[in-house]
């Protein structure tokens, strides 16, 4: 797990836990054995594992842990609706270039669509009623809705995230580029509420800036010097207000996501029919 992983993962969590539903760790097996990964890293077996004690350790243990492959006889049934065969093979699902045209009368290039079919039915079976993502993977929304409405299904609530990106870098953070872990990070002394409320600020100060990523600075959670940054967030709005914050660029921006919270609690309610 890197720094974009725990971004992500930590939006999920906090959706999960507003809400009072669960946070369920969905494990790709499937797109894992396809790309080989099990002969250049770990076992599957054992990247879960590693994964789940990243997030146990950052405080977001998840509720579930679910492998892919156990709901096989389900994604077959999708496939059959579309027509869709499973991919052979791949080196690197990144350079997979089928292309699916018309889709809700638009198009969707370069994904897989068999492997979105998985995720569609992957989520439905499990009630997944929201998720966020990386901002580098929107262009799968079209694809993945117009497929759960065509199997009869409501398309859970997307949300997505700006990547993390280091200053300077040429792209966003991915541990084929050399990222740092948040193992890496735990090592050379860091703590768990530093990483996640300096990611935190890291996003405030991009938003605030117009970065369409949220961009670490040059020497902030890396290592082998510990680094971190203050969050302006960590009091609640109402105490901004009362110090005399409201006038505060930054105070916007705690009301929205307050805005944006109760809606998520509201609507997480309302589905459960409560």
């Amino acid at each position: 797990m890197h720094l974009g992983h725990a971004w992500t993962a930590l939006h999920n969590w906090e959706a999960a836990a507003a809400s009072g539903g669960r946070f369920v760790l969905i494990a790709d097996d499937y797109a894992y054995n396809l790309q080989f990964l099990q002969e250049r890293s770990w076992s599957l077996t054992e990247c879960v594992d590693r994964y789940c004690r990243d997030l146990e350790w950052l405080g977001m243990e998840p509720d579930e842990v679910v492998y892919s492959t156990r709901n096989c006889e389900a994604h077959a049934e999708a496939a059959a609706v579309f027509g869709l065969k499973p991919p052979g093979r791949v080196a690197d699902l990144s350079m997979v270039v089928t292309t699916i045209r018309n889709a809700a009368h638009g198009q969707a290039d370069g994904y897989e669509p068999f492997l979105i079919a998985c995720r569609v039915m992957d989520d439905a079976l499990l009630g997944v009623d929201l998720f966020y993502r990386g901002a580098d993977l929107i262009g799968e929304r079209q694809l993945y809705d117009f497929m759960a409405r065509q199997l009869r299904l409501n398309p859970p609530a997307q949300e997505y995230l700006p990547v993390i990106q280091r200053e300077n870098a040429p792209g966003k953070e991915s541990k084929s580029l050399g990222a740092v872990s948040i193992r890496q990070l735990r090592e050379a002394g860091y703590a768990a509420g530093d990483i996640l409320n300096t990611l935190r600020e890291c996003d405030r100060r991009s938003r605030e800036a117009g970065h369409a990523a949220t961009i670490i600075p040059v020497g902030v959670l890396d290592v082998p010097e510990v680094t971190t940054l203050p969050w302006q967030h960590s009091r609640l709005a109402s105490k901004y207000e009362s110090e005399g914050y409201a006038d505060e660029p930054f105070f916007g921006a705690v009301q929205e996501w307050r805005g944006r919270l109760k809606e998520r609690i509201l609507k997480a309610g309302k589905q459960r029919g409560q």
